[in-house]
């Protein structure tokens, strides 16, 4: 009837009117979905970033947590939308080309066909409006179902994708030498990462390798003034120079060391010395800064750096125990590096070592001062210097004391 078909337009009318609102809701989440994501990403990030307080670095795994987060929103958001619009497109295009391929000919049988229909039912056309709502509802429900397959295709293909990232990257990772391998080929500017590969060649027995490296590190640092802990710091002249001469000498003892490694002494021993040599005044200016008023302000600072001085004058007199030419000198910086860091793991070990070959020397009825170092180098292909030990026979008239300075027999 009249008032039946009028139902059923009304019905369809509402059921678009309804669909649009839904649309229109939809657009507005889907862009406060997409404001969530990019603040979550900036905000969470911008605490890191050095903008309102200074935290030494930009990017690192740890601070990359929660802006991930907000990326993860911001991929699922756009790989919906995405799979709409080809959803969408896919239907258009497929609805023309039926429509397209049907031709002049199938539209003339369709219009007969609903005109004999209409005569046959009384003139009443709600059965050709119906059907048409039918196939557009399928439509619908098609575009809804391929928008579903592609957006799940999507999710599947993404995480694929990382889980092969995440594959290669735990290989780079499966070293020492090639996480910070990776790291400086991608950026070999950086502060950290120049010196922390050099150091894992160097622990790696690949010393020769590291030393360019390192040796680039250092001068790269030579020419930079940062390394301080705050701003604040930044400002007072004495905590700026102690931070900063802490940084330097940390990252010539890493070179130092591959140098001794690889057997190149006579180059890395004038470095060990003038470090040595620039360590100790700034222990008499650190007592002066703890008289000053500034020292309530920057105690703390002041009391850390000089811990930290005195690390690396351990280190130092370890990095010169290893280039000496006996044992009996060997023993002599080990004593003072162990007397200054009793406590200090590094120094300990060392020391430990050392105490073996002087052991071993007096065990033998040998002094120390006679047992010689030399450096040959390995004949396995490796790079770290092998060392060979000789005796030479003790000086006529001479039982025991100080040569030079140095300990020399007993």
């Amino acid at each position: 009837s009249e008032s039946d078909t009028g139902d059923r337009i009304g019905g369809r009318g509402d059921l678009g009117g309804s669909l649009r609102h839904r649309f229109l809701r939809s657009t507005e989440e889907k862009r406060r979905a997409v404001l969530v994501a990019v603040l979550w990403l900036l905000v969470t990030f911008v605490m890191s970033s050095n903008l309102f307080t200074y935290v030494g670095f930009v990017v690192a795994d740890r601070v990359l947590y929660l802006p991930s987060f907000g990326y993860c929103l911001l991929a699922v958001q756009v790989m919906a939308s995405m799979s709409e619009e080809l959803a969408r497109r896919f239907t258009t295009h497929a609805k023309a080309k039926r429509t397209k391929g049907g031709g002049a000919k199938g539209t003339k049988k369709k219009e007969a066909k609903v005109k004999q229909e209409a005569e046959v039912g009384g003139g009443d056309s709600s059965g050709s409006e119906s059907g048409a709502a039918d196939a557009a509802a399928a439509t619908a429900e098609s575009a809804r179902v391929l928008e579903r397959s592609l957006f799940m295709g999507m999710v599947l293909a993404f995480v694929f994708g990382y889980t092969v990232k995440q594959q290669l990257q735990n290989r780079r990772w499966a070293t020492a030498v090639e996480i910070w391998g990776q790291s400086y080929r991608v950026n070999p500017g950086s502060c950290i990462n120049g010196g922390e590969f050099g150091m894992s060649l160097t622990n790696a027995a690949r010393p020769k390798e590291a030393v360019p490296v390192l040796w680039e590190a250092h001068e790269r640092e030579l020419t930079k003034l940062f390394y301080t802990s705050t701003i604040r710091e930044a400002e007072n002249p004495d905590i700026a120079r102690w931070q900063r001469m802490t940084s330097l000498l940390s990252t010539r003892f890493k070179l130092v060391t591959a140098m001794a490694n690889a057997g190149y002494c006579d180059e890395a021993e004038p470095l060990v010395d003038e470090g040595l040599a620039l360590i100790d005044p700034q222990f008499a200016a650190i007592e002066r800064f703890v008289a000053t008023e500034q020292y309530s302000e920057f105690g703390s600072s002041g009391q850390k750096a000089a811990g930290s001085l005195t690390d690396q004058k351990t280190y130092y007199l370890i990095s010169k125990s290893r280039c000496q030419r006996d044992v009996a000198s060997m023993d002599f910086y080990a004593q003072q590096a162990i007397n200054l860091r009793p406590g200090m793991v590094y120094a300990q070990s060392y020391y430990e070592s050392v105490q073996g070959l002087v052991q071993s020397a007096r065990q033998s009825g040998v002094h120390p001062s006679q047992v010689v170092i030399s450096f040959i180098e390995p004949t396995d292909g490796s790079q770290a210097i092998d060392r060979a030990f000789s005796i030479r026979p003790m000086p006529n008239g001479m039982s025991g004391g100080m040569q030079n300075g140095m300990p020399y027999g007993v």
